[in-house]
């Protein structure tokens, strides 16, 4: 294990990233349900950690340093991934999920997959949306992706959809 790793405390991380959201050690601590000095103190010690200020005043509470903002994305979804790992048995509830899937689709993929699914999900999970990107695919910022079959990953997982020649992969995550 990584020397770093060792000596960070992971409510440190989680202190990071309320702090990465809210830009404001005060709303920071609210949101974790500690006093604005312990989550002072946090900072403190992450600024140790970073050997980086990570957060400074700002004329509207703290901006992030260039670091800080490096950590944000992949800090987010460490924290993710973790959350999962250590949820027993979470069920999906797709009538209770909130989330927006990014969907990267060519327009063929688009109108004869996704459009026709649309009234379907509304109906199974009214609080979730659905976002395009054609650009996704390739940069690997989705939830699902709708490409030709030619086009396919080799290492992705492949499904075949409906009866088109297209197919449908996702990130093993």
């Amino acid at each position: 294990m990584n020397n770093a790793l060792r000596q960070l405390d992971l409510n440190l991380l989680v202190t990071l990233d309320a702090l990465l959201a809210e830009h404001n050690v005060t709303r920071a601590a609210e949101r974790l349900h500690l006093s604005q000095p312990s989550v002072s103190v946090q900072l403190a010690k992450l600024r140790n950690v970073f050997d980086d200020p990570l957060l400074l005043p700002g004329p509207r509470g703290m901006r992030p340093t260039a670091r800080a903002d490096e950590l944000r994305e992949p800090l987010r979804q460490a924290l993710d991934a973790l959350e999962r790992a250590v949820t027993p048995g979470r069920v999906f509830d797709p009538a209770l999920a909130s989330h927006t899937w990014r969907v990267a689709a060519t327009d063929y993929g688009a109108s004869t997959i996704l459009l026709p699914a649309l009234a379907d999900l509304r109906e199974a999970a009214p609080g979730t949306r659905l976002t395009q990107a054609v650009r996704a695919c390739l940069e690997g910022a989705w939830d699902a992706c709708l490409r030709t079959w030619i086009h396919a990953h080799v290492e992705a997982y492949v499904q075949t959809c409906r009866k088109h020649d297209i197919v449908m992969y996702k990130l093993n995550k």
